[in-house]
């Protein structure tokens, strides 16, 4: 599911644009549903096995993805679309349109305003391709809701061995395990991924990451140089972290407002209050 975002057309001195143009990325959405669906299997939008607050993750990997791919940034708060031009993928350039329409959206009103299917659709598309399979969950032996399995699991395992190794290590982490880290948090599967007592130092390390110092995310890069000898790839990764962290912040605000409206309802999984 690696996906290259290729812009031929960026000029050398736009600097959201290098990172796109230099690295292939995976699509953190798809990256997120795989995540989640590995640490827990038979989840699904509708059957209460995801938390929540997952759509918020989901609607932010949309904007980071939209970040690393260098058509938007995320500056004072405020989503700005730096170039319209279509990626090639259906979700992602239904909300860059979406984007242009919108001049300036605050990241806050952006997240809370999740469009009705964003997870469902991201779990379709998977099981189109064949990366997941759907299957039936009864629910208390009463109802019968669809949840997924992956059907090789190896894609997941590498997600997962990333972030091992990024929580564990010492040393700095790339922007796209970094980014990945953050979403886990905002879309709240870090629970899902890291279980128990005894993994709470790595849900912390987990959290951390999506915080770090953008300048410390290259092996090899220090603070006071790195923004000098190589500034477009320098920008690209503060881009990134800012919408990772505005991301973050504002999946956390998004989804304690929607538990306030709903009494405390957590039985969704990202799109438990539509129907389709």
């Amino acid at each position: 599911m690696v996906r290259v975002y290729q812009d031929e057309k960026a000029h050398c001195g736009a600097c959201l644009s290098s990172l796109a143009i230099v690295c292939a990325m995976p699509t953190l959405p798809e990256d997120l549903v795989i995540l989640a669906v590995g640490a827990r299997p038979r989840c699904g939008p509708y059957n209460g096995k995801l938390p929540l607050r997952f759509r918020y993750g989901i609607r932010g990997a949309v904007l980071v993805a939209l970040t690393l791919a260098g058509r938007v940034e995320v500056t004072d708060g405020r989503i700005f679309v730096r170039d319209p031009a279509p990626l090639g993928d259906p979700n992602l350039d239904e909300a860059l349109t979406g984007l242009v329409a919108m001049r300036g959206v605050p990241v806050g009103e952006w997240m809370a305003d999740c469009p009705a299917g964003l997870v469902t659709g991201y779990f379709k598309r998977l099981e189109a391709v064949g990366v997941l399979r759907s299957e039936a969950v009864w629910l208390m032996f009463i109802a019968k809701r669809q949840g997924y399995r992956l059907v090789d699991p190896a894609y997941f395992e590498n997600l997962r061995a990333a972030l091992d190794s990024a929580v564990t290590g010492l040393g700095p982490v790339e922007p796209s395990i970094a980014a990945l880290a953050g979403l886990a948090g905002a879309g709240d599967i870090d629970r899902l991924v890291y279980p128990g007592r005894e993994n709470a130092p790595l849900r912390a390390r987990l959290a951390e990451l999506s915080g770090q110092d953008p300048a410390m995310t290259v092996p090899g890069t220090r603070p006071e140089t790195s923004n000098l000898d190589d500034p477009f790839r320098f920008a690209a990764q503060a881009a990134v972290h800012s919408a990772v962290r505005h991301s973050v912040h504002a999946a956390v605000s998004a989804a304690t407002a929607t538990s306030h409206h709903s009494g405390g309802s957590s039985s969704g999984g990202g799109d438990s209050h539509h129907h389709h």
